[in-house]
């Protein structure tokens, strides 16, 4: 049958790098798994021109969709996310979006803990360093990776932190 998975980004956002992640991902799970339904989310409802087909949901309707399709994974990714500074882009229709707080990524994994549903992070970025509790908190996912190595010393130090890893960039799926 497969899996359902859900996957969270910044999907709204008009950014070619980000929109090829779900991409990236679909091919790359489909050599590995077979998956029955894969829904994007983005913490708002615009829509970026690159969106490449796909449909995107806004957050606030993961749980509804999930009642329907029962998701066994969550996975967020895709761009410079792990961080809690704001982020502001303007969206198609000129509109300024703000992101807050780090919401990008906590909110899928409050919903992940909230329905018992497994958290992967994959192959992000972490621009800044975050506190020591949000570090506690992804290091207690199921799966975490960092595009660079910069990225991966900046949430683990010197220290190895078991399960977490670093990864190729998923961009570098570009030409399949």
């Amino acid at each position: 049958m497969g899996f359902g998975i859900a996957v969270f980004g910044a999907f709204d956002i008009n950014s070619l790098g980000d929109m090829l992640f779900p991409k990236a991902l679909e091919f790359e799970l489909g050599r590995r798994i077979q998956v029955h339904k894969m829904v994007f989310f983005s913490p708002s409802d615009a829509q970026s021109e690159y969106n490449n087909g796909y449909e995107i949901y806004p957050y606030k309707e993961f749980e509804k969709i999930h009642e329907a399709v029962q998701f066994d994974a969550i996975i967020i990714g895709g761009g410079e996310l792990l961080h809690n500074n704001e982020i502001k882009f303007t969206n198609i229709h000129g509109e300024t979006i703000s992101y807050q707080n780090g919401r990008i990524w906590k909110y899928p994994v409050e919903m992940g803990r909230k329905h018992h549903i497994k958290v992967l992070v994959n192959s992000v970025g972490m621009p800044y360093t975050i506190s020591r509790d949000d570090r506690e908190m992804l290091a207690e996912l199921d799966y975490l990776s960092f595009r660079d190595k910069y990225s991966f010393y900046r949430f683990c130090g010197e220290r190895r932190i078991l399960g977490s890893h670093v990864v190729p960039d998923s961009l570098w799926n570009l030409d399949d």
